[in-house]
């Protein structure tokens, strides 16, 4: 040791042996003990609220279900008539040219877009 100063490798003994004890419970402080109480009691709700929403949800897509296939079945009829639309406008030369049109001002726009 030069003068009085010590390496990086040293260290005090004492205070090794103080980070070896055991180490000892602190004693409950009311604030800490009432707020771990609030915290763990808001867990349970939200817990709690989050499934009795889920189930309410299950309930209320089940009690909705022939509304919901109704509704399936006239969205697939219209999804139906427009494709079929779509596909004889297409199946002309003017829908035909409008398509490709359509592709080739897309495809330029996406390349710059791309470049900047």
């Amino acid at each position: 040791m030069n003068g009085g100063t010590r390496s990086n490798d040293d260290f005090d003994p004492g205070l090794e042996a103080l980070f070896l004890k055991e180490h000892r419970q602190v004693p409950a402080e009311p604030f800490v003990g009432a707020t771990l109480r609030r915290v763990a009691s808001r867990r349970r709700l939200v817990r709690h609220f989050k499934r009795v929403l889920l189930a309410a949800v299950l309930i209320a897509v089940i009690v909705a279900s022939p509304w919901l296939i109704e509704a399936s079945v006239i969205v697939s009829a219209a999804l139906d008539a427009a494709f079929a639309a779509v596909s004889s406008w297409l199946e002309t030369p003017g829908g035909a040219g409008a398509a490709i049109l359509v592709g080739v001002v897309l495809a330029v726009l996406f390349r710059l877009r791309v470049r900047s």
